[in-house]
């Protein structure tokens, strides 16, 4: 049965695909982040800087590794670096382990998210696929944000018993990998091992001289030319994840407000939680309109993605303003703005995973373009993570030996022994 019903099922597991693979990178890398540095004044972006050098690392050296092995292989080294990553974390309380421990959940996500994109360029309408593979990260996103908030603001569970539960969610990527229909990846393997008959025929000498002059030069042109289509694309998603993660990660850490009902740490959560809310949001509305059909996908499509990125920076400019003078009344107003820049960003990415699949009609095409934007993505979370490196501490400093606000300049405990019991929990 190759019908409709095959084709939902075939998309709802990509979707479930990238919704349990991002969940565990969501908590750790995204929610996790001041509490994972609880008890020092290290710059947050400590741990983007470290996950991202993994994840780019991971990603770049990722595509041969899963060429030259089977996808059971990719997704069983895949789940085994999930675990491990999550167990540094966890097993000891020293700041310099759960660095490593973020640092081996950067490999294991850049090889995982590889292996997710590479599956799906074989199977038909790998752009649909693309697309639900991706509103199930932001969707992950969303759903991490919303259990880590939960469990360590409002049921004061400490930080490192809500990551350490994350450890069994990591085998259920393998689980859906393994109730997957494999026929589409055994008629690629049938069509690459097959012996095809060759005719050959003798060439003449002009043709043999042009053989010889230019052996190198198509092939090196084709790759030129193939970058050069997906480049804009991916600066399009480059400068909107950069903007978001700057804004979250570096400025707002330094935004808290004395008239707030919660603690300082907390105003990075809920920051958070409402980016990631506009994430799911925007993603889910491409996803809604493309259920009505090709017509109405195409009259919703926005074909100038560059007004969604220039709208995203000028709210990471409005952010370094906010922080810089303090002249917002209350947290409202950000909140409010984190929800629209997730938004923003959640279209974008969506858009560009659907545009950069588009573009080409091979599955190995597609799966190298799909990784490229998986590329860009590590790209942004490192530049984001080197901007925060100065801009952090500077908007920190400004604020605390300025603004004299003390411990309303940095979203986080100031005591050590936060990450393993939660002692200044409200309710």
């Amino acid at each position: 049965m190759k019908g409709p019903p095959r084709n939902r099922l075939l998309t709802a597991s990509f979707y479930m695909l990238g919704f349990w693979t991002l969940f565990p990178q969501a908590v750790v890398s995204w929610m996790a982040v001041e509490d994972i540095l609880s008890g020092t004044l290290l710059p947050s972006t400590v741990v983007l800087f470290s996950y991202s050098i993994a994840d780019l690392f991971s990603k770049s050296l990722s595509p041969f590794i899963v060429r030259k092995i089977s996808f059971n292989v990719s997704f069983c080294l895949a789940t085994s670096l999930f675990v491990g990553s999550l167990l540094l974390l966890v097993a000891i309380d020293d700041i310099k382990l759960r660095i490593a421990g973020v640092t081996v959940m950067g490999i294991a996500y850049g090889f995982t998210r590889i292996t997710d994109v590479s599956l799906l360029a074989y199977y038909e309408n790998a752009d649909i696929l693309a697309n639900a593979l991706e509103n199930g990260g932001t969707a992950s996103v969303f759903l991490a944000s919303i259990v880590y908030t939960g469990l360590t603001t409002w049921l004061c569970v400490a930080p490192c018993f809500a990551i350490a539960a994350c450890i069994p969610l990591c085998l259920i990527p393998l689980a859906i990998y393994l109730s997957l229909d494999k026929e589409p990846l055994k008629d690629h393997l049938r069509q690459t091992t097959d012996h095809q008959p060759i005719q050959y025929a003798i060439l003449t000498d002009e043709e043999l001289s042009d053989e010889q002059e230019t052996p190198e030069a198509v092939p090196s042109l084709s790759k030129v030319l193939f970058l050069f289509k997906a480049l804009p694309i991916m600066g399009y998603n480059f400068i909107s994840s950069t903007c978001c993660h700057v804004s979250v990660a570096s400025v707002l850490s330094t935004l808290t407000f004395p008239s707030s009902p919660f603690l300082p740490r907390d105003h990075y959560q809920y920051y958070r939680l409402l980016s990631d809310s506009g994430m799911l949001f925007g993603g889910l509305l491409i996803l809604v309109v493309s259920c009505f059909g090709e017509k109405c996908m195409e009259f919703f499509r926005i074909r100038k993605l560059w007004s969604l990125v220039t709208l995203n920076v000028i709210i990471l400019l409005f952010f370094v303003f906010a922080s810089w003078y303090r002249f917002l009344p209350n947290v409202i107003f950000v909140l409010v703005l984190c929800f629209v820049q997730g938004l923003l960003h959640g279209v974008t990415i969506v858009y560009c995973a659907q545009n950069i699949a588009s573009l080409y009609s091979s599955p190995r095409d597609k799966g190298t373009a799909l990784s490229l934007l998986q590329v860009s993505f590590s790209c942004s979370r490192l530049a984001a993570a080197s901007l925060g490196f100065f801009v952090e501490p500077y908007l920190r400093e400004h604020c605390t030996y300025r603004l004299m606000l003390g411990r309303f300049c940095l979203a986080r405990h100031a005591a050590h022994g936060e990450w393993g019991t939660n002692k200044h929990c409200r309710i």
